[in-house]
């Protein structure tokens, strides 16, 4: 997850601007749409703005990123006293 973080609030603006050229709008218009959408409007009418929308979108990235570094593909947890749960244990 300390990777995700950075990344996820990297990709943002991305994300925002894809939602706002979805919305018919282009370049930085795009994204600030986007990231105030995201964020529950503006500020002027009550909510979060581009901030709310840039931690909305990092704050699920890091959600989603950490279920996927807990689970494995079939539902069961890593857990960290198993020697198999480490890459490469057939090596040993």
């Amino acid at each position: 997850m300390v990777v995700s973080g950075p990344l996820a609030f990297i990709a943002a603006p991305a994300i925002g601007g894809g939602i706002g050229s979805m919305l018919g709008l282009s370049g930085v218009v795009a994204t600030n749409h986007g990231l105030a959408l995201l964020g529950f409007g503006s500020l002027a009418a009550g909510g979060f703005g581009m901030a709310g929308g840039m931690t909305v979108v990092t704050a699920t990235e890091m959600a989603l990123g950490g279920s996927l570094l807990y689970f494995d593909g079939i539902g069961n947890h890593r857990r960290t006293n198993n020697p198999r749960s480490t890459p490469y244990w057939w090596c040993r």
